[in-house]
């Protein structure tokens, strides 16, 4: 059975390998959907959604309403509204959404991930 809530986000960001417009500091509205996928459990339910809300909420924290930049991109000085992307990452729809699986990765129970960049965008996982 699978089991989903919605959440938003906005976030700054940049992508500065791409040769159009999102090379420019921009940002996005986010909608992300995560889905909790496993058998009927304790409390006849897959995951109660303050459960699923503890796990995914710090890590939206961490990006709502901050720049999010490739670590070695020099287009804002370090500070306390600037999240550099791990791994040396572009912070596409595609990396912000492996981050958040590995994230959940730990979690004994199985996750799908859709990240809508705009109202017509997004990228899925697994």
């Amino acid at each position: 059975m699978r089991v989903g809530r919605s959440y938003s986000f906005d976030m700054a960001h940049r992508l500065p390998s791409h040769s159009g417009k999102c090379n420019r500091l921009h940002g996005h509205t986010y909608t992300l959907e995560v889905e909790a996928v496993g058998p009927v459990g304790v409390g006849h339910v897959v995951i109660w959604y303050e459960e699923l809300d503890a796990l995914v909420k710090p890590w939206i924290e961490n990006v709502d309403h901050f720049t999010v930049l490739q670590e070695s991109d020099d287009v804002l000085p370090d500070g306390p509204h600037v999240v550099r992307m791990p791994y040396g990452w572009e912070p596409t729809a595609e990396r912000l959404a492996q981050w958040l699986f590995e994230h959940l990765a730990d979690h004994p129970m199985g996750f799908n991930l859709r990240l809508w960049e705009t109202p017509r965008s997004w990228v899925a996982l697994p």
